[in-house]
């Protein structure tokens, strides 16, 4: 049985199921779905009815887990925060783009779409290469929630299955994803970044602070934890 809930606690657009998107839709028309837009209706309706009430069952909560997954897997280019840009190639129709809808019901009618078509050849195009390994798991998972359609609901039990299969065909020994960054951050390094080889030089401090081009604000300015350690200035050295 699902438990009803107040329409400010159903959760996040993208990872919203399908059956959420319809309810809110039913409830505060086509509206915006931007908080300002539809807290503003209700407001204004509350005086005279009381506010709806949403009912939230556990497979929104397990299509919102299947959401959140083909999001990162699209949106990140690697481990510890590194975004993507999907906007340098505007000739995709970016899922996340497309279940961050304007209205609820566009939302609802998108999702639909998504499992009623099949879509296995989309996510395989969209998922980053650094997540190929993945898409095994998402091909399936995808299927195991179409082919339920809506008269069932996928289970937890399916769906905790179904990652420990996977979980054991993963690499066991890969790298942890510090170490990888690591490597790679230090290969992009220009030549000249030791301290003994910066000493008595002016733009010492544009070598160490600068991250390379290649990197650059990988992680939105958390470099704190560089790979060397920066020299005094000459004024603060001891004698």
């Amino acid at each position: 049985m699902g438990q009803k809930y107040t329409i400010s606690g159903t959760g996040t657009l993208p990872f919203m199921s399908c059956s959420l998107l319809w309810q809110l839709s039913e409830a505060v028309g086509d509206v915006a779905t931007s908080a300002c837009s539809w807290k503003a209706k209700l407001a204004t309706s509350s005086l005279t009815k009381p506010p709806p009430l949403i009912l939230h069952h556990y497979h929104d909560d397990l299509k919102s887990l299947f959401y959140v997954f083909v999001c990162i897997c699209i949106e990140y280019r690697g481990p510890l925060g590194v975004k993507r840009d999907l906007s340098a190639d505007r000739s995709q129709e970016w899922l996340p783009h497309l279940w961050s809808a304007d209205t609820f019901k566009a939302g609802s009618d998108v999702k639909t779409s998504f499992f009623f078509h099949p879509n296995t050849d989309k996510l395989k195009k969209q998922f980053h290469p650094y997540f190929d390994t993945l898409i095994p798991l998402v091909t399936q998972w995808y299927d195991l929630i179409r082919n339920k359609g809506p008269s069932s609901a996928v289970t937890f039990r399916e769906v905790l299955d179904l990652l420990a299969m996977h979980l054991a065909e993963l690499l066991k020994d890969e790298p942890s994803p510090e170490l990888l960054f690591a490597k790679k951050f230090i290969a992009a390094l220009p030549k000249k970044r030791h301290a003994s080889d910066l000493e008595g030089d002016d733009d010492r401090n544009k070598y160490i602070n600068e991250s390379p081009n290649t990197e650059h604000n990988i992680i939105h300015g958390q470099m704190g934890w560089m790979m060397e350690v920066a020299p005094q200035s000459k004024q603060s050295r001891t004698t």
